[in-house]
């Protein structure tokens, strides 16, 4: 009997040499290529990786230049990562558990440029990316600032202090007519005033004459017919001088009115062609809100194709526990004495790019199954000071070890020195120098709820507009070197709400304010000019009407004057009285001869 049987050996060690062949010319390329083809399928976007090295003995794998592109640029990658390095648990393996004890991945880059174009298979699925830029109208701004000049305004409003004007000049033309005839009338009066005049001398010389009481009876006869005269020319002119007064009043109030109507049209102008200081434009969200949104984005995406692997080995051991498979030719799970997650990485080191800058960072306690596995998923990046910040840290927990899933992300940057920050054709802000922090926490993988808040320790917004609204912009940013953002989030992870506040919308709009009262305060100049000529313009006319009065006034006074002095007179020499002791004197001096 042979000891040993040379077929059999031949055929195994031939078996041997072809599985070794396998593993070394052919594994490793089909490996990198189901690697492919799976996680392309899983993450619903190109995945390419340069190459896969493996030692099946000890377990040791090495995956180098993997690249997951971004569906929404075939130009870029959303993630690219120089090397992963790992080995796995081999008694783990042998229950069909992935332990790795320890991982390592080098050189993590986000975002970054693809020496080529994802596959041309891959196009029909490419998202286009929306070329519409945000921009700031420059033209809300204008229109703000833009108000007719002040002889436009006048031109289309209907104005009170001329309505007003011209009421008075009508009336007064009137009234001067009136006074003008009267004034032909008083003309006449001189006449009977300088008969009147005449017979009261004549009377006077009769008076020195006075003989007889006969004499006597005829001179204060004749003295009361002229005194009666004089009076009911004094009762004329006083009748004239209460007319003129009233009418003089009317002038009075013309002024006053005019004044009024003038202060109307003012402030009424005022309000109307006053600029709306309400509202404004979020400027902080328009600059800086894209960004945040995009880098949100990119987190959240990353978090939904994170997210399914912690929990898979927990939704697989339900589904087993749900069904049953027995006598029904399948396999059968049964209850493990010491459960243990299928995939677990136990701790790793991670590099990360980002800021031009090398961030080391920590793995530790990566499972498909938490409440078993009973530890949280941690993350952490953390860095000193670099040639462009003053210290980095991120640190991440996905904590499915309850119920109710918590996961909470913290982050903060010091002293950032960032790019330049733009709107196109409107502000770049240079020179940036950034505090940054955040905490985004969100339960169940739905509900999420956060903060980040940048503060602009230095900064210097340079005005990149057209020469027509350049001097503008400057105006608006003179002097702005240090603001804050706050970014709050809060919503389901698939479309969070984001509302921004900044104190640099305040600053703006305090400026534009500013430019807003002194265009108000020009303009508003200009009207008080503009309105006072009309007013003047009335008041001169006023003016005349005022001196026509004065000189009626001053014609009707100097009669009454004129016939009062006559009244007086008849009184003082040609009374009664006085005609008694002259006639008696006469007497007296006759007879003393």
């Amino acid at each position: 009997m042979k000891i040993f049987r040379w077929q059999g050996i031949i055929a195994l060690l031939v078996l041997i040499a072809l599985i070794s062949i396998f593993f070394i010319f052919f594994f490793d390329s089909l490996l990198k290529k189901t690697l492919e083809k799976t996680l392309s399928s899983t993450l619903k976007r190109p995945v390419e990786i340069e190459n896969v090295k493996t030692d099946v003995l000890s377990l040791k794998f090495n995956i180098n230049g993997l690249q997951i592109a971004d569906k929404k640029d075939r130009y870029k990658n959303l993630l690219e990562i120089k090397s992963i390095n790992f080995n796995l648990s081999s008694q783990k393996l042998a229950f069909k558990k992935y332990d790795i004890e320890n991982l390592t991945v080098e050189e993590i880059r986000f975002s970054t440029k693809r020496e080529k174009p994802w596959s041309i298979k891959e196009r029909e699925k490419e998202e286009k990316p929306s070329k519409e830029e945000k921009k700031i109208d420059l033209k809300s701004f204008k229109e703000k600032l833009s108000l007719p000049s002040a002889k436009e305004i006048l031109k289309r409003e209907k104005l009170k202090t001329v309505e007003t004007g011209k009421y008075y000049e009508e009336k007064l033309k009137e009234l001067k007519i009136k006074w003008e005839n009267k004034y032909k009338e008083l003309q006449k009066e001189k006449q009977s005033l300088e008969a009147l005049q005449k017979q009261i001398k004549e009377l006077e010389k009769k008076a020195k004459k006075i003989k007889s009481i006969d004499d006597l009876k005829t001179i204060t006869e004749n003295a009361k017919q002229i005194k009666k005269q004089i009076n009911q020319k004094i009762e004329k002119i006083k009748q004239l001088k209460r007319e003129l007064k009233q009418d003089t009043e009317l002038i009075k109030k013309a002024y006053s009115d005019l004044q009024k109507a003038y202060k109307e049209d003012i402030n009424r102008l005022k309000r109307k062609y006053s600029l709306s200081l309400e509202g404004g434009v979020n400027l902080a969200g328009l600059i800086f809100g894209d960004k945040i949104k995009g880098y949100l984005e990119k987190g959240l995406s990353a978090y939904k194709t994170i997210s399914p692997y912690l929990k898979r080995g927990e939704e697989k051991q339900k589904e087993m526990q749900e069904k049953g498979y027995r006598l029904e030719g399948r396999y059968v799970k049964y209850k493990e004495t010491n459960p243990y997650p299928d995939i677990v990485i136990q701790n790793g080191k991670l590099s990360l790019v980002a800021f031009n800058s090398n961030i080391e960072g920590s793995l530790l306690d990566f499972s498909d199954n938490q409440k078993i596995y009973g530890k949280p998923f941690k993350i952490t990046f953390k860095s000193n000071k670099s040639k462009y910040f003053e210290s980095f840290l991120f640190d991440g927990i996905f904590d499915r070890t309850k119920q109710i899933s918590k996961d909470s992300f913290t982050f903060e940057i010091k002293d950032l020195i960032s790019q330049d920050l733009e709107i196109k054709n409107f502000v770049r802000f240079t020179d940036n120098k950034i505090n940054l922090n955040g905490n985004i926490n969100i339960l169940n993988e739905q509900n999420i709820q956060g903060v980040i808040k940048l503060v602009f320790e230095k900064t210097k917004p340079v005005a990149i507009t057209g020469e027509n609204t350049k001097r503008l912009v400057e105006k608006l940013f003179e002097g702005i070197n240090r603001f804050y953002l706050a970014a709050n989030i809060s919503g389901i992870i698939d479309s969070p709400k984001i509302s921004f506040k900044s104190d640099l919308d305040e600053m703006v709009a305090k400026r534009f304010r500013n430019l807003v009262k002194e265009k108000v305060q020009k303009v508003n100049r200009e009207l008080n000019k503009e309105l006072e000529k009309y007013k003047n313009q009335y008041e001169n006319k006023l003016n005349r009407y005022k001196t026509e009065f004065e000189k009626y006034k001053s014609i009707v006074e100097n009669y009454e004057g004129t016939y009062e002095k006559a009244l007086k007179e008849i009184k003082n020499k040609l009374s009664k009285k006085a005609l008694e002791k002259k006639l008696k004197k006469r007497i007296l001096e006759k007879f003393r001869f």
